[in-house]
């Protein structure tokens, strides 16, 4: 008996049929098909690399490694004056989370498909941390003032908790009991209110 295929594979067949049987009468019909055959393999190898216990791991991994990096790193301290070792790395980080956006965005879709990248709250806070660091490169040494863009340094160790499934989960619990928390934080206040005006 034959084993059967895993059910990714069952899935490119079956798209890689539809576009096979596809006809019209446009021209490049040969050439339209390739590309569209390769999207579907990139598709598929992106979601292959994302669905995989090592990616997690890995991107992880990364994030702990840059939070030393940034527990290293003087705020006060000119930026022309900071380490080259310190430059690099920052500089590698950005490289690395870059490649886990473009992996997730090619599995995903970016922002037109339903469940893209776009689409997930904490990717958009990926996203602006991924762009930010891109515009501080770009702008480096152009006199334009940086320290608001270095400042959105300090939230990449924010993307644990896009990367761990169970942190997701208990921070949207958080920010949903907000609300049911209402009457508790107002009267939690006008005591601090009170005790502070009796402490002046």
């Amino acid at each position: 008996m034959l084993a059967e295929p895993p059910f990714y594979k069952i899935i490119i067949k079956d798209r890689i049929q539809i576009i096979d049987d596809y006809h019209d009468r446009c021209p490049l019909l040969d050439l339209r098909k390739k590309i569209m055959r390769a999207r579907v393999y990139c598709n598929r190898g992106a979601q292959m690399i994302m669905m995989h216990s090592m990616f997690e791991s890995i991107s992880i991994s990364v994030i702990i490694v840059n939070s030393i990096f940034l527990a290293m790193d003087d705020p006060l301290r000119d930026p022309s004056e900071t380490p080259e070792f310190m430059t690099v790395a920052d500089d590698i980080f950005q490289y690395l989370y870059t490649i886990e956006m473009v992996v997730k965005i090619v599995s995903l879709g970016f922002i037109v498909n339903t469940g893209s990248y776009l689409r997930d709250a904490w990717n958009i806070l990926d996203f602006v941390i991924i762009a930010s660091g891109y515009m501080g490169m770009f702008l480096q040494g152009s006199g334009v003032n940086l320290s608001a863009l270095r400042s959105f340094r300090v939230i990449r160790p924010l993307r644990t908790i896009s990367s761990v499934q169970g942190l997701r989960v208990i921070v949207s619990a958080l920010i949903n009991a907000i609300p049911l928390l209402r009457d508790s934080l107002l009267v939690l206040m006008f005591f601090f209110l009170v005790f502070a005006i009796a402490g002046c």
